[in-house]
């Protein structure tokens, strides 16, 4: 879990020294990949935006959280993985640390129903997403 972490750190670090880049950066992560992009986005200023959906912090995670990046939270509401009181959870402590987190329930939509691009909640989803990002990174 720390290697992959680091290698997502390491990519923001890595966009941020490209002479082209825009200067913002925003991060998705879906069960695994977004407890990685979590650990990876506590007390880091050069993450502009996370899109969590359906993971929190890694099992274990013990690093105090004194600030987060700006937070959609995207969760199926029948998620036995990762149960919806996770995204609830992380909500609470993001606006306990002055920080923006909105937290958009998908009723009755399983662990992966972020995965199925052809149903109503996905596309609904993925718009959520992509427009959280946009909004983020235009600023």
């Amino acid at each position: 879990m720390s290697g992959w972490t680091t290698a997502v750190q390491g990519v923001v670090s890595h966009l941020d020294a490209q002479p082209h880049h825009g200067g913002k950066v925003g991060i998705l992560g879906i069960s695994l990949g977004a407890q990685i992009a979590l650990a990876a986005s506590v007390g880091k200023s050069d993450i502009d935006a996370l899109v969590l959906v359906d993971g929190g912090f890694p099992n274990g995670y013990a690093q105090p959280v004194r600030a987060l990046p700006p937070l959609r939270l995207i969760w199926g509401s029948a998620d036995r993985t990762f149960p919806l009181s996770v995204g609830q959870d992380l909500q609470r402590m993001a606006e306990r640390l002055g920080r923006p987190a909105s937290l958009d329930v998908y009723e009755g939509g399983a662990h992966d129903f972020f995965l199925k691009s052809g149903t109503r909640y996905a596309r609904a989803a993925h718009q959520s997403a992509a427009d959280f990002l946009a909004s983020q990174l235009s600023r």
